[in-house]
């Protein structure tokens, strides 16, 4: 996480990195979402 706050401060000099560190974050959201689902599906069946 101090990576990637370090990684915010310096976005807000170079305004060139929100978009990237927003597809990250929301790719990272992504994997999250889809890694969570299975488990909790796979719970009523056990």
């Amino acid at each position: 996480m101090t990576i990637l706050f370090r990684l915010l401060c310096e976005a807000q000099s170079a305004s060139r990195l929100v978009p990237i560190i927003a597809l990250f974050l929301v790719r990272y959201f992504v994997i999250q979402l889809s890694a969570v689902e299975p488990l909790q599906a796979n719970v009523p069946e056990q």
